[in-house]
């Protein structure tokens, strides 16, 4: 059970510290040497954990991911999903802000869009089948990019609003957006 404590607590260090030094230099390449010293962590004990930095790295993308990922599944609606994903990115403030910053994890932020790309149009062709293919993929990019918008500029300003609030203001402005949009589609 101690050893146990001991490898819980040298994750959050080594996160922390990874976070860190993100923070001061987003564009920063994190060696493993300046990773530990941060950290207070020995070399040794690093790599008892990861292979490198990049291992890390992945690590933290992978189990934010899965959670989106299963968030997504298990909600039953768009605003209940947002709520949670809203809880997650305050729960992991420091990587949030480097995710969703202009210089952050392009590969994440990719793989966020994507797998919101899939939801949107999974329920866009249920709820639409007689609408364009590229209608419907503007529809998509409209509402991700402006939830990905209101989500930076959330993050930007620290938090303040509580995550239901903005989830309540996602959901709205995109059910709005869309709405207004999908009556209007043009005819080819």
């Amino acid at each position: 059970m101690k050893s146990d404590m001991r490898v819980v607590h040298t994750e959050k260090l080594l996160r922390a510290a990874y976070f860190e030094l993100l923070r001061e230099d987003p564009e920063r390449r994190v060696t493993p040497t300046e990773l530990c010293r941060r950290a207070t962590v020995n070399r040794n004990t690093f790599y008892s954990h990861y292979e490198s930095v990049d291992q890390l790295r992945d690590k933290i993308e992978s189990e934010l991911l899965s959670a989106v990922i299963s968030s997504l599944k298990n909600s039953a609606s768009g605003k209940e999903a947002l709520c949670v994903i809203c809880r997650m990115l305050k729960e992991n403030e420091n990587f949030a802000a480097i995710t969703l910053d202009q210089t952050g994890s392009r590969r994440f932020l990719r793989n966020i869009i994507a797998i919101a790309n899939e939801s949107n149009l999974t329920k866009l062709n249920r709820e639409q089948s007689d609408m364009d293919a590229d209608y419907k993929n503007m529809l998509s990019a409209f509402t991700i990019h402006g939830a990905i918008a209101i989500l930076r500029y959330w993050i930007e300003t620290g938090m303040r609003q509580p995550e239901e609030e903005i989830a309540a203001f996602i959901e709205r402005a995109c059910t709005q957006g869309t709405r207004s949009l999908s009556r209007r589609q043009p005819k080819s």
